[in-house]
C-alpha cells in the first residue's frame, strides 16, 4: 500500500512542483511521462504548455526586441530629422538677414528634394525675381536720368535762344525807338521850315504890295 501511495503521490508531487514552476516563470522545467494514466496525460499536457508558453514568451521577448529597436531607430530619425530642420532654418534666416540688409547675391544651396529644398527653390526664385526687378528699375531710372538731362540741356538751349531773341528784340526796339525821334525831330524840321517859307512868301507878298503902292 506504501508503493502504490508513492506511485501516486510522487507524480502528483512532481506535477505540483512543475506547476508551481510554470507559474513562476521558470518554462524549462520538464517531467518525464511514466504512465500512460490520467497523471501520465496530465503530465504531458503541462509540459507540452510548458514549451508553448516558452516559445510564445520567447517570441514576444523578441517582438518587444523588434518594436524596441523600431522606437530607438525612430527616436533617432526624428532627432536627426529636428537637427536637419532647425540647421536648415538657421541658413535660411540668416540667408534672409543679409538679403533685408541689401545683399542681392544671396542664394541657398540645395542638394535635396524634401519640402526644405523646394522651400529654398521658391526662395533663390524670389530673389533672382526681386532682382531682376531692381536691375530693371535701375535701368528704367537711367534712362530716365539720360533723357531728363537731354530735355534739361535742350531747355537751356531754348533758354539761351530766348534770351538771344530777347536781347535782339530790346535792341530792335531801341533801334525803332531811336528811328521814331529821327523821324519826329525831321518832321519838326520840317514843320518849322514849312513855318518859315510861310513866313517869308507873306513877308514877300506884303514887301510887294508895298512896292507896288509906291510906284
Amino acid at each position: 500500500s506504501v508503493a502504490i501511495s508513492k506511485q501516486i503521490t510522487n507524480p502528483v508531487k512532481r506535477l505540483s512542483e512543475m506547476a508551481s514552476g510554470i507559474s513562476g516563470g521558470n518554462y524549462d522545467i520538464y517531467v518525464e511521462v511514466e504512465s500512460n494514466n490520467e497523471v501520465g496525460k496530465l503530465t504531458e499536457h503541462l509540459n507540452n504548455m510548458a514549451k508553448t508558453i516558452k516559445e510564445a514568451t520567447e517570441e514576444i521577448k523578441r517582438e518587444k526586441e523588434s518594436v524596441e529597436k523600431k522606437v530607438e531607430e525612430a527616436v533617432k530619425q526624428s532627432n536627426e530629422q529636428n537637427e536637419y530642420l532647425r540647421h536648415s532654418i538657421e541658413i535660411i534666416l540668416h540667408e534672409m538677414q543679409k538679403f533685408s540688409e541689401g545683399d542681392l547675391t544671396v542664394d541657398l544651396q540645395n542638394d535635396q528634394n524634401d519640402m526644405i529644398g523646394k522651400l529654398y527653390n521658391g526662395f533663390n526664385k524670389a530673389i533672382r525675381n526681386i532682382r531682376m526687378m531692381l536691375v530693371s528699375v535701375k535701368d528704367a531710372a537711367d534712362s530716365t536720368s539720360e533723357a531728363g538731362g537731354k530735355i534739361i540741356k535742350k531747355a537751356d538751349e531754348i533758354t539761351t535762344g530766348v534770351e538771344e531773341q530777347s536781347t535782339q528784340i530790346q535792341e530792335l526796339t531801341r533801334s525803332i525807338e531811336q528811328i521814331s525821334e529821327s523821324i519826329m525831330d525831321t518832321s519838326r524840321n520840317t514843320m518849322s521850315a514849312a513855318s518859315t517859307a510861310k513866313d517869308a512868301r507873306e513877308t514877300a507878298r506884303v514887301g510887294g504890295d508895298a512896292v507896288n503902292e509906291t510906284i
